[in-house]
């Protein structure tokens, strides 16, 4: 049965008491009936540190993470019959354009497998170097990126 995964993506400095329009739409969504998996990352900067509002907020330290962190939650629920919808606001657009960027380049692991979880960890690292790898190589339709996916 298809479903759709939905990621979505704040922007700086936005948590989830933020009035934004991806938070609103986050709770419409996780109340409505539908077959679907919704995630909402918060914004770049929130943390409980000091050091993460100012540092991050201003150069996006955790961004990596946080594109990682949306790509894995699509690859975890994943079936070929099924849509993915990506939405963001701010460096949360950005975040999901990377996220798309990557599915693009490295496409969805398929983890029918018995895989860890550090396995998993570490299949994301190696495709988020293939999409941030600049070389001919690894460009979408590229030979190093067709590889990866052919392979998972």
């Amino acid at each position: 049965m298809t479903k759709n995964i939905v990621v979505m993506c704040d922007g700086t400095w936005n948590s989830p008491n933020s009035e934004t329009n991806v938070n609103t739409l986050y709770k419409e969504l996780i109340e409505e009936d539908y077959k679907q998996h919704v995630m909402y990352l918060d914004g770049i900067g929130i943390g409980e540190l000091a050091f993460n509002f100012i540092i991050d907020g201003a150069i996006a330290v955790s961004l990596d993470r946080k594109i990682k962190e949306g790509y894995k939650y699509i690859i975890n629920h994943y079936n070929p019959d099924d849509d993915i919808w990506l939405f963001g606001f701010s460096r949360g657009a950005y975040t999901v354009r990377c996220i798309a960027g990557l599915i693009r380049n490295c496409g969805i692991l398929k983890l029918d497998r018995d895989i860890t979880p550090d396995q998993i960890d570490k299949l994301v690292d190696v495709a988020y170097d293939i999409y941030r790898n600049r070389d001919k190589v690894y460009h979408p339709e590229g030979p190093g990126s067709d590889d990866f996916k052919k392979s998972f």
